[in-house]
């Protein structure tokens, strides 16, 4: 009688929704891409580069589906960093609770703060690629959009941890709070290369469209473009990573001085 009272009580797991349905995101963002035809056209100087285009649509599609599972592998991260390994309730309720909101709100804003500026620098400057297809002015940055809400979770995940390792209330020298700072080391390894990857693929993805933008005998953005755009988004999660590396050590550091002076 429990079991059946229970069963309908278990909800939808997020993470797994959402990889299942990658594939599904893939072929829409493809089909967005080759087939609708709403907004700007296409720049009538350009000649050819059709193949290459197809390479770049089939690439974002591709990233769109890793996108979405790295969305998942990121709910995953979070769920088993708010349930971790047999702590207690953290001191200081709703204000804590509420001021790791804040922080956490702020650090995702930073965050697409310094990739916005770029983005917005670089269109006053008049640094992107001519048309080659109708509608790219509004499917680039639909595509920006789509890879900032799947790093969502990996951020949340990032500064959550940061917060729980910077925090020294909640540590003590046992080995249930050993376990702990593994499995935040796990989790900032984890969100970190989820988040690489997805930078990859955006380098690759805006090298690619240089390239078809080439081959359809137009001027594209300078290649130092490309590095330029790999490089300044990745110095905000790397300062979190490294105070965090060392706000972990913070713990075992206690923790072997406690033991030594058992």
């Amino acid at each position: 009688m429990e079991a059946a009272v229970e069963r309908p009580s278990r909800g939808i797991d997020a993470s797994r929704a959402v990889m299942a349905c990658a594939p599904l995101f893939g072929l829409a963002a493809f089909a967005v891409l080759r087939w609708v035809d709403w907004g700007e056209s296409r720049n009538a100087d350009a000649r050819g580069g059709a193949a290459e285009l197809a390479v770049w649509q089939f690439l974002v599609a591709a990233s769109v589906v890793v996108w979405a599972v790295l969305a998942g592998v990121g709910l995953r991260l979070l769920k088993a960093l708010i349930a971790p390994i047999g702590t207690s309730p953290p001191a200081g309720g709703r204000a804590r609770r509420a001021n790791s909101r804040r922080e956490t709100v702020a650090f995702v804003i930073f965050v697409y703060a310094v990739i916005g500026t770029m983005l917005v620098v670089g269109g006053i400057a008049g640094l992107r690629n001519p048309y080659l297809m109708d509608g790219q002015n509004w499917k680039i940055p639909s595509l920006h959009l789509v890879a900032g809400a799947a790093i969502v979770p990996l951020l949340v995940v990032l500064q959550r941890i940061q917060l729980s390792a910077a925090d020294d209330t909640d540590w003590s020298a046992t080995a249930r709070y050993v376990e702990r700072i593994r499995l935040l080391r796990r989790l900032m390894q984890g969100a970190i290369a989820a988040l690489g990857v997805v930078i990859a693929l955006a380098v690759i993805a805006t090298g690619a469209l240089r390239q078809a933008t080439m081959a359809a005998g137009l001027e594209p953005v300078p290649d130092t473009f490309v590095l330029v755009y790999g490089g300044w988004s990745q110095p905000a999660p790397l300062p979190l990573h490294a105070t965090t590396s060392s706000a972990e050590l913070k713990p075992s550091r206690k923790g072997s001085s406690g033991s030594s002076a058992d």
